[in-house]
Formats: structure tokens, C-alpha cells, sequence
């Protein structure tokens, strides 16, 4: 823990300037639940320890994805965070980011790949007419990752990833208000699982597709919220409960 941040949840959002009461309540609801599971969540910046723990753990299903990669990006405190999920021994069990960029298109700034770095992907192609609209201030959610005795849901019946992943999107908004959170997800998983409506985005959008640095491309959906959307969120997290998961209807590509 020596590399980490060791200012707690609560403590960190006391000292948000100008932190909304039922943002500040949503936070610690969240971290509730999580100490619930025996976790305790400090908020990072320093991208750096999050790249070489994952590096650590890729056995495990920990991939930095290169939204995140300090080397190819100017991350600050000020647009990229991620929390450190820590169990009693100190131990990282789980983790969650968000990247912040400003942009009068997501679409645009996806495929010019300003995004992702050199190496990565070869394209990436966003077909649909949200993807083209979503614009301002944006959070891009992902960096998830549970350790495997904490994933499922638990006897509060509520997985620990789906509510870290609104810890950071919460947070971010907290700090700045958002127009927009966002983050693509492989589409069998959105078809499939459900996982738009499960980790709480209101939104799908299919074709939002990357050519892999082999050739092969990787079919995703891009998933969101307004920020209408994440402050009603936040304010059913003040209320000890959760908006989602609710039904949601794909919105499929032209």
C-alpha cells in the first residue's frame, strides 16, 4: 500500500470543494456496500501503479486498457482518476477508472485514435448517430477489474464491480459536473449478460467496432448516460439503492 493514496472514500469527498450533499451521500453509500464485503475504496491518480498492478495480475483477467496507458496520455488529476479497492490485509481486490476528455464528438475522436495510443488498434469505427452527438465534457468508465473471491454477488446481493464503476463516474461528477459517461463494451456481453443495464448506463448504441493490431476486429457497443441520467443515478445511490439494472433497449446502428 506504501505506492498507494491512503486517503479513504468518505474522507477524500469531504474535501471536494463545493461537493453537492446528495453526491457526497451517494459516495459514501457506495462505500458502505463495499466495506459491507469486507473492502475499503481509496481514490488514485497516479496511472503508473495502476499499469504495473495489472501487469501483475493478467492471469487473473487484468488488462490496462490503452485509454488508460500513461506512456502514450497526459493523465492528471484533474481528467483521470481510478479507486483502489483494498481488503483487510491491504491487499488491491478491485479496481475501476475513468478517463475525462472534452471533445465536440466522441465518434471523431475515437477514429482519429487519439484516444488509444500508438500500437493498440488499427481503427476504430462508430457507426452510430449517438456516438457522432456525445460531446462536452465526457467520462470514459473502465479499468475494472475483481479479484475472483470477490466477484459474484455476495450475500447483499449487489456486485462490487457494478458499484465501483459508478464510484468513479460519481466522483468525476462530484468534481465537475459531466454531460456525458460513456464506455464500449463487447456486444455479445451487452446482448448476452445485459452488462449495459447491469453497471447502471441508460444507452446502447452496436457499431462501435476496433481492428485489432492482428487484423481480427473486435465487435463492441457503446453504452452512456446524460448527465440528467447520472445525477437521478446518484441520487437513488443517496437513497441506499440502485437506479439500475433495468430493462434497456438496444439502439441498433443504421
Amino acid at each position: 500500500m506504501a505506492m498507494l493514496k491512503t486517503v479513504r472514500l468518505p474522507e477524500h469527498v469531504s474535501r471536494l470543494p463545493g461537493c453537492h450533499s446528495d453526491h457526497a451521500r451517494a459516495l459514501t453509500a457506495i462505500d458502505q456496500h463495499a466495506r459491507d464485503r469486507g473492502v475499503w475504496l481509496y481514490p488514485q491518480t497516479d496511472f503508473g501503479v495502476l499499469r504495473r498492478f495489472f501487469s501483475g495480475h493478467v492471469d487473473s483477467g487484468a488488462r490496462l486498457a490503452p485509454l488508460y496507458d500513461p506512456d502514450h496520455h497526459a493523465l492528471t488529476p484533474d481528467n483521470a482518476l481510478w479507486i483502489a479497492g483494498l481488503d483487510q490485509n491491504g491487499d488491491i481486490v478491485m479496481t475501476a477508472a475513468t478517463r475525462i476528455i472534452s471533445c465536440t464528438s466522441l465518434r471523431e475522436e475515437a477514429e482519429s485514435m487519439r484516444l488509444f495510443g500508438p500500437g493498440h488498434f488499427r481503427a476504430a469505427t462508430f457507426l452510430g448517430p449517438a456516438a457522432q452527438a456525445i460531446g462536452g465534457r465526457v467520462g470514459i468508465s473502465g479499468g475494472g477489474w475483481v479479484h475472483p473471491r470477490y466477484r459474484g454477488p455476495g450475500l447483499t446481493g449487489i456486485r462490487l464491480s457494478r458499484l465501483l464503476r459508478r464510484a468513479v463516474t460519481f466522483l468525476a461528477y462530484a468534481m465537475k459536473p459531466l454531460d456525458y459517461d460513456v464506455a464500449w463494451v463487447k456486444t455479445v456481453q451487452v446482448v448476452e449478460k445485459g452488462l449495459a443495464a447491469d453497471y447502471g448506463f441508460d444507452h446502447v448504441e452496436h457499431g462501435a467496432d476496433f481492428v485489432m493490431a492482428d487484423g481480427s476486429v473486435s465487435p463492441n457497443s457503446l453504452v452512456w448516460s446524460d448527465t440528467y441520467e447520472i445525477d437521478e443515478d446518484m441520487a437513488w445511490c443517496a437513497r441506499g439503492a440502485l437506479r439500475r439494472p433495468m430493462p434497456v433497449a438496444p439502439q441498433i446502428a443504421a
